[in-house]
């Protein structure tokens, strides 16, 4: 489980060039004889040559200044790089000190899906390969996954999977992948358990998400009824910009 937690974060750097060129040029006014012009001055008299001063060299490209950093008032915070809403965090176990969210799916339609697996090396196999027997489902089926990790004091990890997919997800054939899972219920609400792992389905609304998340949380996950889940304040804040 440990090993999942290097895997998800994926980050692309842009680079923006700005080029700012510029000349000018200033007309000088005509100089013409303040003497009186005679009948024969005014006709071999000769238009005025107009002339232009001429352009100053290119500027020097301006140097960006450094960032400035500034100390924590607790309210600062970076530009969000992302668009949209903030996530939704529903269903997570509270309590959560690492949250990665991507979308599979989007990612494998890539044209460059097969080496961005590759790239991810044996770590990376091990970790999609724990997410498809964890959730049951392969990553082609999962639209979005959220994956909320904490640890213990004892150092122990507890992680808990959110899979949003595109159809929905019917008790019966979830249990089918599930062998010698036994159907507990907490206070009228039934989830699977299997192997120490708890697989709930929301239904309703919610009827294309699964739950897997440890037995001892998913009590809080159900009570919380799809509100999100009291978290960390440094992490609350970090939500609003995500």
């Amino acid at each position: 489980m440990p090993t999942l937690l290097g895997i998800f974060f994926l980050a692309m750097t842009a680079i923006v060039a700005k080029f700012l060129l510029g000349t000018s040029s200033e007309a000088v006014p005509m100089e013409t004889s303040s003497a009186p012009i005679t009948t024969t001055e005014a006709t071999e008299q000769k238009p005025p040559v107009i002339t232009t001063a001429p352009k100053p060299a290119s500027q020097p490209e301006p140097v960006d200044a450094a960032p400035v950093i500034v100390d924590d008032d607790g309210k600062s915070l970076w530009v969000s790089p992302t668009n949209g809403k903030p996530l939704d965090l529903a269903y997570l176990s509270p309590g959560a000190q690492i949250i990665m969210a991507i979308r599979p799916a989007n990612l494998l339609k890539l044209a460059d899906a097969e080496k961005i697996r590759t790239a991810l090396g044996p770590l990376g196999r091990q970790a999609i390969e724990t997410v498809e027997h964890v959730t049951t489902l392969p990553l082609r089926d999962i639209e979005q996954l959220l994956v909320g990790c904490q640890i213990s004091s004892a150092g122990v990890w507890s992680i808990t999977y959110v899979v949003h997919v595109a159809k929905p997800i019917d008790s019966a054939s979830l249990l089918a992948k599930l062998p010698g899972a036994v159907e507990k219920d907490h206070e009228g609400t039934k989830y699977a358990l299997s192997n120490g792992t708890a697989y709930y389905l929301p239904g309703g609304a919610a009827k294309n998400i699964l739950v897997a998340a440890p037995e001892d949380t998913i009590a809080d996950v159900i009570d919380l009824a799809g509100q999100s889940p009291p978290l960390r304040r440094d992490i609350e804040r970090l939500l609003t910009h995500t």
